[in-house]
């Protein structure tokens, strides 16, 4: 249950994560030209990598508190 929860995170999060911004940047009646857009393109690349990395980091943290407990 745990794997499937982490799973559908490191999917989803991310477009959650570029969607969302620009929804209320674009509602709050706001423009984006091309220049904008491709800056936030880029800056939303740029941080996707470690967004899908941060479940599995929590997991490994988790693990690792366990065993130095243990020692």
């Amino acid at each position: 249950m745990v794997t499937n929860l982490m799973t559908s995170t490191v999917s989803f999060f991310p477009l959650i994560l570029k969607a969302i911004p620009l929804a209320v940047f674009i509602g709050t009646k706001n423009h984006i030209d091309l220049p904008m857009a491709f800056t936030i393109v880029t800056i939303f690349g740029i941080i996707d990598g470690p967004v899908r990395a941060l479940p599995s980091f929590i997991g490994s943290f988790l693990e690792f508190t366990v065993s130095m407990t243990r020692i």
